[in-house]
C-alpha cells in the first residue's frame, strides 16, 4: 500500500532475506528489450535499495496455463495495482 514506507519494512526484515536479484534492462526496440538478471548478496541488495532512487515493489509468480508458462508480476507501492503477465 502507498502509506507503507518500503525502507522501514526493509530495515525491519532485512535479516530474513535469503536471496536478491538485480535486473538491468536495455532500451525498447520494436516492442522488446534486452534484459539480464543476476543474483546478488541480500545484504548488498538492501544497501543498494537504501542508497538508490525510487523503489519498485514487485512480487513475481509463476503460473502454468495448459502448456504455457507465465510470469505474473504484481506491483505494490506507488505502482499498485499494476499487474503484468508475460509468457
Amino acid at each position: 500500500t502507498p502509506d507503507i514506507d518500503p525502507i522501514a519494512v526493509l530495515d525491519e526484515h532485512r535479516e530474513q532475506f535469503s536471496e536478491a536479484f538485480v535486473t538491468v534492462k536495455g532500451p525498447s526496440v520494436g516492442g522488446t528489450r534486452y534484459e539480464v538478471e543476476r543474483e546478488i548478496d541480500a545484504r548488498i541488495a538492501a544497501e543498494l535499495i537504501k542508497r538508490g532512487g525510487e523503489v519498485v515493489i514487485k512480487n513475481r509468480y509463476s503460473v502454468w496455463i495448459a502448456e504455457d508458462g507465465w510470469s505474473v508480476d504484481v506491483f505494490g507501492g506507488l505502482n499498485a495495482p499494476l499487474i503484468v503477465a508475460e509468457a
